[in-house]
């Protein structure tokens, strides 16, 4: 499968929620999701991309990239947090999700209340499909589930992960496509609580 194969399959399922769960200071995952939203888009189809470390007060059209997602970038190589924003920003809605007061007041983070800020600002979006960019340690975090967003979200959706230890377990399908030298494993799951007829996916990567 390529990903060409993979969009097609988004807009035969349209799943809502497509989680890319990522290494913050890696930059594959940024040019993955940059090529995915846009070859998206570019299909017509109606998407968003959703930003971790970028405040929801954030408006990169004007020029406020207010967040840690700016500072991260300067520990990377090849694309970068800004670069990925700005690499779909003329064509795709962007949101940040990250409470205002984080990291001045709200210092742990993987705290409940950062947490459920990003969930609220997700969910109140409209796009028919949300990319949402956030350290895979959030979206399944098994030592420590006040910073597991699945516990949060009942809707189904798709991971997209690096690192295998942060997957649920239990899929009940899997498929695999490659990415440049990666191959990305598609777990597939069920929601917790069914809301919708849609199925629950995760994707991981092996170098």
């Amino acid at each position: 499968m390529s990903l060409q194969e993979l969009v097609d399959r988004i807009k035969k399922e349209f799943p809502r929620y497509i989680f890319v769960g990522e290494a913050h200071f890696v930059s594959e995952p940024k040019e993955f999701t940059s090529e995915l939203v846009t070859e998206l888009r570019k299909q017509g189809v109606d998407v968003g991309l959703y930003v971790e470390a970028l405040h929801s007060t954030a408006n990169v059209q004007k020029g406020n990239y207010d967040g840690d997602v700016i500072r991260w970038d300067k520990q990377l190589k090849g694309m970068g947090y800004r670069g990925l924003i700005d690499s779909v920003k003329d064509g795709v809605p962007v949101h940040g999700i990250d409470h205002p007061e984080y990291p001045s007041r709200i210092k742990d983070s993987e705290s409940r209340e950062r947490v459920e800020w990003w969930k609220k600002f997700i969910e109140e979006g409209t796009e028919k499909v949300k990319v949402v960019f956030v350290g895979g340690g959030h979206i399944w975090n098994n030592n420590k589930n006040p910073a597991d967003i699945v516990s949060l979200m009942r809707s189904p959706f798709w991971l997209v992960e690096n690192d295998r230890a942060y997957l649920p377990p239990i899929p009940i399908e899997t498929f695999s496509f490659q990415y440049n030298s990666s191959e990305y494993k598609v777990a597939l799951y069920k929601p917790q609580t069914p809301c919708n007829t849609y199925p629950f996916f995760s994707i991981e990567t092996n170098k």
